[in-house]
């Protein structure tokens, strides 16, 4: 997990340079952890978005283990899967407003077409059979 992590922090530092003023780590760990959630969300369908006690920050959950854009998280129990009303609630708080959206898409599904672009499958596969 921690290479698809570090290939869509590449990528978007890439193909996003400008629009998050050249650090993308910083971005999904500060204000757009939800979209970095989306993110991995589309490339792991078995994935999960969790969200925080305090509703202060959202990873994605996989294969019992939660992470964000730093990698594995170090307290997972600080964090529980999110249900309809935290999406709800993240979409609101995390998510991209219209006027900062890249060429008409979110940064999420922006960045869920790029990764498609450059056919990263056996990353995907490699890294759902570590995790079983």
């Amino acid at each position: 997990m921690e290479d698809l992590i570090n290939f869509v922090i590449n990528l978007a530092d890439e193909e996003l340079y400008e629009f998050l003023d050249g650090d993308s780590k910083e971005f999904f760990l500060h204000g757009g952890c939800y979209e970095f959630s989306k993110i991995i969300k589309g490339c792991i369908k078995d994935s999960r978005v969790v969200i925080n006690n305090e509703n202060t920050h959202c990873g994605i959950l996989f294969e019992r283990k939660i992470y964000d854009a730093s990698g594995k998280v170090k307290n997972p129990q600080d964090f529980k899967v999110a249900n309809k009303d935290d999406m709800a609630y993240m979409e609101d708080r995390f998510g991209i407003p219209e006027k900062h959206m890249v060429k008409g898409k979110t940064i999420s599904d922006f960045m869920i077409a790029k990764i498609k672009e450059c056919n990263i499958g056996k990353l995907i596969e490699r890294i759902e059979g570590e995790e079983r």
